[in-house]
C-alpha cells in the first residue's frame, strides 16, 4: 500500500471492562493516531474518529431445545426394552443351565446304577477268580482274564461318572469313588499275582536230564544244566518282585545254590554213580516242589485280603443299589 501513496494505520483495539454494573467486557476502538506532518497519504483525511462502545455478547442467550425435539424418550424407552431383553436372556440361559445339570445329573446317576449292577454281577466271579489263585491246577487263564477285564471296565466307568456328580450327591460319589478305587486296585493286584504265578511256574520246571546218565554223556548233561541255569536266571530278572516279594526272595536264595547241586549231580554222572544221580534229580525235584507250595501257600494269603477287600466293596455296592 505505501507503494501506491497509501499509509494506513490500523485501529488500536483494548478490551477493559464495562463501567456497568453487570461488570461484562466492553469493546472501546479509539481513532487511530494522526498521522505525521510529512505524510503524503491521500487517504489520511478520511480518518474519522470513532468511539465504540458495545455488550458484543449481551444479546446472546442459552437456547434450551425440547428433550421431546431430541427424542429422549425414544431412547430412553429402547435402554429400557434392551435392559428387559438381556435381563429376560440371563434368566433363560440360567434356567435352561439348571435344567441341563440337573437332567445330567440324573443320567449320571442312572450310569451310576448301571455300572453298580454290572459290578454286582462280576464280584462273585471275580471271588472264584481269587480263590483260584493258589488251586495247584493252576485258573483258567482265559476265563480269569475276562473276569477281571469285565470288573475293570464296569468300575473305570463308575469312577468317571462319579466325577460329574455335584454337592448335591456328594454321598453317592463318595461311594462309587471308594468302590471303583477298591475293585480297580483289587483286579490291578489279581493281574500281577496271575502274572508272577505263570512266570514262576515256568521258571520251576526241572531241566531235560536223561533218566540214567552215565560218564560218557557228562557233556550232553553239563551243557544241559548250564542252559537250564541261564535260562532260571534269565526269567527271574524279569519277574516283578512287589507282587509276592517274600517268595521271590526264596527264589533268588535257591537260584544262588544251584551251583552247589550242579557240582553234585555232575560229580555223579563222573563217577556212574547211579544212586548218587538219582539222589541228585530227586533233590532238585523236593526243591522245586517246595518252591511251587510256599508260592501257593502265600497266594492263598494275599487271595484273602483280596476276597475281604471285595467283601466291603460289595457293601457298598449294595447301599449304592438301595438294597
Amino acid at each position: 500500500m505505501e507503494v501506491l501513496g497509501f499509509y494506513d494505520e490500523p485501529y488500536v483495539v483494548r478490551v477493559a471492562p464495562q463501567r456497568r454494573p453487570i461488570g461484562r467486557p466492553v469493546v472501546t476502538a479509539e481513532a487511530p493516531r494522526a498521522p505525521s506532518a510529512d505524510a503524503t497519504s491521500r487517504v489520511a483525511g478520511l480518518w474519522e474518529t470513532t468511539q465504540i462502545e458495545e455488550n458484543a455478547l449481551e444479546w446472546w442467550r442459552p437456547q434450551v431445545i425440547s428433550r421431546r425435539r431430541l427424542g429422549g424418550r425414544r431412547v430412553r424407552l429402547s435402554s429400557l426394552v434392551m435392559t428387559v431383553a438381556a435381563i429376560v436372556m440371563v434368566v433363560v440361559g440360567v434356567s435352561r443351565a439348571t435344567s441341563d445339570r440337573a437332567e445330567q445329573a440324573q443320567r449320571t446317576r442312572e450310569v451310576i446304577t448301571v455300572e453298580a449292577a454290572s459290578l454286582r454281577e462280576v464280584v462273585p466271579r471275580l471271588s472264584d477268580v481269587i480263590r483260584s489263585l493258589d488251586d495247584p491246577a493252576g485258573p483258567d487263564l482265559a476265563t480269569s482274564t475276562e473276569v477281571v477285564l469285565s470288573a475293570e471296565s464296569a468300575a473305570r466307568t463308575l469312577f468317571s461318572a462319579a466325577g460329574g456328580l455335584g454337592e448335591d450327591d456328594a454321598d453317592v460319589r463318595a461311594a462309587s469313588i471308594s468302590v471303583a478305587s477298591d475293585v480297580l486296585e483289587v483286579t490291578s493286584t489279581v493281574n500281577r499275582l496271575l502274572a508272577y504265578r505263570l512266570a514262576v511256574e515256568g521258571v520251576l520246571q526241572p531241566p531235560p536230564l536223561p533218566d540214567t546218565p552215565t560218564s560218557q554223556d557228562l557233556a550232553a548233561v553239563t551243557e544241559a544244566v548250564t542252559g537250564w541255569r541261564v535260562e532260571v536266571e534269565l526269567a527271574l530278572e524279569e519277574i516283578a518282585s512287589s507282587a509276592l516279594p517274600g517268595h521271590h526272595e526264596h527264589l533268588q536264595g535257591w537260584v544262588a545254590g544251584l551251583d552247589r547241586w550242579q557240582a553234585a549231580y555232575l560229580d555223579s554222572v563222573r563217577q556212574d554213580d547211579a544212586d548218587a544221580v538219582g539222589a541228585a534229580r530227586a533233590d532238585l525235584e523236593s526243591q522245586l516242589a517246595s518252591l511251587g507250595d510256599d508260592m501257593r501257600s502265600e497266594l492263598g494269603v494275599a487271595g484273602g485280603e483280596l476276597l475281604s477287600q471285595l467283601g466291603d466293596a460289595t457293601a457298598v455296592i449294595d447301599r449304592l443299589l438301595g438294597d
